[in-house]
């Protein structure tokens, strides 16, 4: 049994300005023309938008342009330079002294899998090398 009506109730949102305004403009588009596709009014099909460049506004107003696609880059983890990693090691370090928490949770076992999950290709340091080598290079560097 379902509730008739509420299954669409996400895709109206998206539709009203006023209550979505943050929706792009392709996203709309996307959502008219299926909801008129489920409701059998093929009278209501808009074309898709295609290109960001090619619309313009009459109006003369700056509406939002969809973003352009990404490249795979973004998805593909690629090696750690040994520059990223000295930065990514000073940052973790004080992140762990300012957020007071202890050295060990270097080798906590959840902590790596985090790690493994947002960056597999990085390594943290171990306990020991945050609270000698990278403590003592902190504690030499000038404010």
């Amino acid at each position: 049994m379902s509730v008739e009506g509420r299954d669409d109730k996400p895709l109206k949102h998206i539709l009203d300005q006023n209550t979505c305004p943050t929706a792009l403009d392709h996203a709309r588009t996307e959502v008219r023309n299926y909801l008129a596709i489920k409701n059998g009014n093929q009278a209501l099909l808009l074309p898709p938008i295609v290109d960001a460049d090619s619309s313009s506004s009459p109006s003369g107003d700056t509406a939002k342009a969809p973003q352009k696609r990404k490249n795979l880059f973004r998805f593909v983890d690629l090696p750690v330079t040994p520059e990223q990693a000295i930065r990514a090691n000073f940052k973790l370090f004080r992140f762990i002294v300012h957020a007071n928490i202890p050295f060990l949770v270097a080798e906590n076992w959840f902590f790596h899998n985090f790690l493994d999950e947002i960056r597999p290709s990085y390594q943290a340091p171990s306990r020991y090398v945050l609270s000698h080598s990278i403590m003592d290079s902190e504690v030499a560097r000038p404010n």
